[in-house]
């Protein structure tokens, strides 16, 4: 060994064997001869090419008809696939799930691992993978909060595989990420990983082993703001609630109850809406002392027109204390008798220009001024309550100059909730007003990777921009055993092709669900400038007006967590075949040995021969 090959050996823990070439042929035997002679041709070209001298790089070449060479270079080992199909085929021919039985000193190899978590002892969040230098940009950091780890045995799972020979010994731990009440404002044990396991553009795959322990649950409260409240009795609701949504049309916006998601392994990323005014009365001061005076217009919300069965709202009986009513006491108040005359809307389309609101003319004999912004209420003949202000005021005269009539033009102060529908008989004067959307407000959710929903599924894909990628349908699965192992499996291609596969222990049958997903980039950014790592099993988010603003001054503020154990987590940057899916569910279940590139390698140069699928 050369002094510079045993630098590259300390820095990378891979022997460097003389370069090995390997050739294969599937299918016709006869056709593929004729081929073998143009291979040093093509591994002359595939050097031509790897201009950059990659390690690992791989070239295709076609040939007649179907027939193919596939070039595979790792490192100092070269594969050289000759593929040429048979040119009969019929339904007899054999199941593409077919995983070839293992001969002496074979072993089951899937080339392109770029990394493997084993959460072994003193190394729990190292990469297993080594990592060429500058294969990789940017942050290579992981880190943990909370974590605890299992034996493989103390987990329920079978022992891992062993190379051909006992050379190489697959251990592996599980890590154990316990979740959190949602109203504790704490997020829970997660894991955060570098950005690069996951590319933002291009294929993936992403592989592991996951046990759910709970339900996973849908955050409401806000908790800053209810421990600011000090008042036992009340829980300060979130008033922007964060759902993954999905669209016929891009204008109307809806999701599954209850909406709960936390991370598998991925990222789920709050996103608002590019277009529609709101306008907020935020539960808590200043802004309850007055809520009419304190309206707060904001872009990129939805007002939520229909609620989840038990979905907690941002109202109550009055009373002085509670932070759903203002602190204007009351006062002198007034009932007049009139009729309402007209009544219209403005800003009503998705693309507002400003909030929505609505109006209404309500006329009164005699003179009956009021100055603007005067409360009025209303009663419904069920005893329900509309809630409006004095927009403007206008008379008619008599002959003599005396007023006739007035006629006060009100604006409904709640959401399409409006005074024409009360009896025409309004008080007006002093008194408090409640929220004026009690529902709240929606914003969407960008995802990439895997992400437990509504309790005990798993919803899975590639959403970038939801507000303009709404025709892509992201995958959902069925419900899933708690406490129960499950493999589970993502693969997306570069044709935004995703297949999730979920595979229960003891159960041969694998789960297959495919769609298709958007090809464009994902941007794993807060929305305010700061890069996001890709986080395991919890993860938390506020609305800010920046990224250095006090709690105080959050809008809203989200805890997702789950309680789940996780092992064998690996990440490719290609689409996994679904055999390959298959040998890494037997290596989780079965107790198999899968080689990744470098231990591939190792095992070719001491003569042992890998299989791939």
């Amino acid at each position: 060994m050369t002094d510079e090959e045993w630098l590259e050996y300390k820095k990378t823990g891979i022997i460097p064997f003389p370069e090995v070439l390997t050739v294969r042929v599937y299918g016709d035997k006869k056709r593929a001869e004729q081929y073998s002679g143009d291979l040093a041709q093509f591994l002359g070209q595939m050097k031509i090419e790897n201009v950059n001298n990659y390690e690992i790089f791989t070239r295709y070449f076609k040939l007649n008809d179907n027939d193919y060479v596939r070039l595979f270079k790792n490192y100092n080992l070269i594969i050289a696939d000759i593929v040429c199909p048979e040119k009969k085929q019929d339904a007899s021919r054999s199941d593409e799930g077919t995983i070839p039985v293992l001969e002496k000193g074979q072993f089951y190899w899937v080339p392109g691992c770029k990394a493997r978590y084993g959460f072994t002892d003193g190394k729990e969040l190292d990469n297993e993978i080594p990592l060429k230098s500058g294969s990789v940009s940017g942050d290579t950091s992981n880190s943990g909060a909370g974590v605890a780890f299992l034996t493989v045995k103390e987990a329920g799972l079978p022992s891992p595989g062993v190379s051909p020979g006992g050379l190489i010994a697959r251990t592996y731990r599980v890590c154990s990420l316990i979740g959190a009440d949602p109203d504790s404002g704490y997020s829970g044990c997660r894991l955060a990983l570098a950005p690069y396991h996951i590319p933002s553009r291009g294929a993936f795959s992403i592989s592991c082993a996951v046990r759910l322990r709970e339900h996973i649950e849908m955050d409401y409260s806000f908790q800053y703001q209810t421990k600011e409240l000090n008042d036992n009795r009340y829980t300060v609701w979130n008033p922007i609630k964060a759902r993954f949504l999905t669209s016929a049309d891009g204008e109307a916006w809806s999701s599954p109850c209850p909406g709960s998601i936390a991370p598998l392994v991925g990222y789920k990323i709050p996103s608002k809406f590019s277009n529609h005014w709101v306008k907020f009365s935020y539960p808590w001061p200043d802004y309850n002392n007055d809520f009419p005076s304190n309206i707060d217009n904001q872009i990129g919300y939805r007002e939520i027109a229909t609620t989840c069965a038990n979905e907690p709202l941002m109202q109550s009986e009055y009373e002085s204390s509670s932070p759903y009513w203002d602190k204007v006491e009351i006062g002198d108040l007034e009932t007049l008798d009139g009729k309402f005359t007209d009544g219209w809307e403005e800003n009503a389309e998705i693309n507002n220009a400003a909030p929505y609101a609505s109006f209404c003319k309500f006329k009164i004999a005699g003179d009956h001024g009021k100055t603007n912004g005067s409360r009025a209420v209303g009663t419904l003949q069920d005893g329900g309550k509309r809630y409006s202000t004095v927009y403007a005021v206008d008379y008619e005269y008599n002959d003599d100059g005396s007023v006739k009539n007035t006629i006060l033009t009100l604006k409904d102060y709640q959401y399409k909730l409006y005074m024409t529908d009360s009896t025409p008989s309004l008080t007006f004067g002093s008194r408090p007003f409640p929220v004026c959307h009690p529902e709240g407000y929606l914003v969407g959710m960008n995802i990439m990777g895997m992400c437990w929903y509504n309790g005990n599924r798993i919803l899975a894909g590639k959403i970038s921009d939801f507000e303009n990628e709404y025709k892509y349908t992201p995958i959902i699965s069925e419900e899933i055993e708690i406490g129960y192992w499950y493999y589970v499996c993502l693969t997306y291609d570069d044709d935004g092709k995703a297949c999730l596969y979920v595979a229960k222990i003891g159960n041969n049958t694998i789960n297959i669900i495919e769609s298709i997903q958007t090809t464009s980039e994902f941007v794993n950014s807060d929305g305010l400038g700061n890069a996001l790592q890709l986080k395991v099993g919890a993860d938390d988010w506020c609305i800010s007006p920046s990224s250095d603003s006090p709690e105080s001054a959050y809008t809203s503020q989200w805890e997702y967590s789950s309680s789940m154990d996780i092992g064998l987590l690996r990440f490719y940057h290609r689409a996994l075949s679904k055999n390959e899916v298959k040998l890494l569910g037997k290596e989780v279940f079965g107790g198999v040995f899968v080689a990744d590139d470098f231990e591939a390698g190792t095992l070719v140069g001491l003569g042992y021969k890998p299989i791939t699928i």
